[in-house]
């Protein structure tokens, strides 16, 4: 029998609490982090990533885009 990984729900009920949370995925995604890395690392689904990335208007990369490298400056 297969266990699967127990998700966060966020429900739509308290929309600063959900506008919070799609904020940090934004900071998240725009340093770098893939969607699969963010919803590993915050404990939701991919697609609740994706749509809560959608809902604070992030510009997305293509699918299967390299993660952005850290940017040096010397």
């Amino acid at each position: 029998m297969k266990v699967r990984a127990t998700r966060k729900r966020l429900g739509g009920s308290d929309k600063a609490q959900r506008r919070a949370v799609a904020l940090k995925l934004k900071a998240a995604y725009e340093a770098g982090a893939t969607t699969q890395g963010i919803a590993v690392r915050f404990g939701f689904a991919r697609t609740t990533v994706r749509n809560l990335l959608h809902e604070v208007d992030t510009a997305m990369r293509p699918p299967g885009a390299q993660p952005l490298e850290p940017q040096v400056q010397l």
